[in-house]
């Protein structure tokens, strides 16, 4: 059994940095890279600055997450979750009674990636107007946390152990909890309430057997969801659940909700904190050391950014400066240090191969903008 230090993780497992603007958490903005104090050593004096804000939504709303637990969730999850450089695989003789011995790395496993993308989700929501209810299943359920605030459902989430579970993956009984749990709610706080039913799974219903009846119970569920106003987003993960979706994708679909493949934990957490919200008018990245402001600048419609900063020799402070649409002003400043090498790594290859490359995107993104038939673009890439 592993106990899941939820609080351990909160504090910069995935090098995140945090600004809001506002005491009601109207909106955010966050860094993902560089890592705080980064040592970076290279003939290519630049750094990709990356980072995402937010304006959350605008309704208050209640939300369920529904955490698979079942055996198939000690298994790797294809990402490296608990931030130590290895990434955890399936062993040669898998243990057959002991959760940690599903993977090389049992922290990597989905059940961790499942927890820790909630918990990064909790932390965010702590000054949101959000209610929010935990849940956990396998062939059966086990409601952690009445719908309520974020704080005392991160609470429950640290005290979830991880345990070898064979009774299956009985979906369907999981979203009519989680209905439940939502209908429950006290009425009188729900009025005007979003009602939201997080799923995180990694693969198919198998209960009740066979599976074709496990699908058909599902499908019941969602459209039980649907009737009470329930919005399902399902959140697959784990590399075998990356390939499938479509009893997912149904599910989703009746209740006007949407299907989406987590990569990381943090996207997790990104992207439900996204659903109905607008996010950045504008970006300004510089190195405050030397004046120099970012190149290759790009920023996306989910609010992401990115853009590569030139350095010079030793310290460099960088300086983020953003303005979401809900007209709040965020200052983000980052210290890295750069080390001029005398022979090119691969880090260096690929940094060059990415300003190349984004520099050609700009391009045709002007080109198209002004009408310019693209044919007549002459683009040349060499090989490295």
């Amino acid at each position: 059994m592993a106990r899941i230090a939820v609080g351990l993780v909160l504090a910069g497992l995935l090098g995140v940095g945090v600004s809001r603007a506002h005491a009601d958490g109207a909106s955010w903005v966050e860094l993902a890279r560089p890592a705080p104090g980064e040592n970076i050593r290279g003939v290519v004096p630049l750094v990709e600055v990356s980072g995402r804000g937010l304006v959350g939504f605008p309704d208050p709303y209640d939300l369920v997450v529904a955490i698979d637990l079942s055996e198939s969730t000690l298994l790797p999850s294809g990402m490296d979750v608990d931030g130590d450089g290895t990434l955890g695989r399936v062993p040669a003789r898998p243990g057959r009674k002991l959760a940690g011995r599903w993977s090389t790395d049992p922290d990597d496993n989905v059940a961790h990636a499942e927890l820790l993308g909630t918990a990064l989700l909790l932390e965010r929501l702590r000054a949101k107007a959000a209610r929010v209810g935990i849940l956990t299943f396998a062939g059966g359920h086990r409601l952690r946390a009445p719908v309520g605030s974020p704080q005392e459902a991160l609470s429950s989430l640290r005290r979830i152990r991880v345990r070898l579970d064979r009774s299956g993956t009985d979906v369907a009984r999981a979203i009519r909890a989680g209905v439940r749990a939502l209908l429950k709610a006290p009425e009188q706080e729900r009025g005007g309430r979003q009602r939201i039913l997080v799923l995180l799974t990694d693969g198919h219903p198998t209960r009740p057997r066979p599976a074709i009846f496990a699908r058909r119970a599902a499908i019941r569920a969602a459209h039980h969801a649907a009737d009470h106003g329930v919005r399902i987003f399902p959140f697959l993960i784990g590399a075998e659940a990356l390939a499938r979706g479509k009893l997912f994708a149904e599910m989703a679909q009746l209740t006007d909700g949407k299907l989406h493949r987590a990569q990381t934990p943090d996207e997790f957490a990104h992207v439900l904190l996204s659903l109905d919200s607008t996010s950045i008018d504008h970006v300004r990245i510089r190195n405050r050391t030397s004046g120099a402001t970012a190149r290759a600048f790009r920023s996306f419609p989910d609010g992401a950014f990115d853009g590569l900063v030139p350095l010079v020799p030793g310290e460099n402070e960088l300086e983020v400066t953003t303005q979401t649409t809900d007209g709040a002003l965020h200052v983000l400043r980052r210290t890295v240090f750069f080390d001029p090498a005398s022979a090119a790594s691969r880090s260096d290859l690929a940094l060059a191969k990415s300003l190349r490359d984004r520099t050609l995107e700009t391009e045709l993104m002007v080109h198209a903008r002004l009408g310019a038939p693209t044919r007549r673009l002459k683009l040349r890439v060499e090989e490295d």
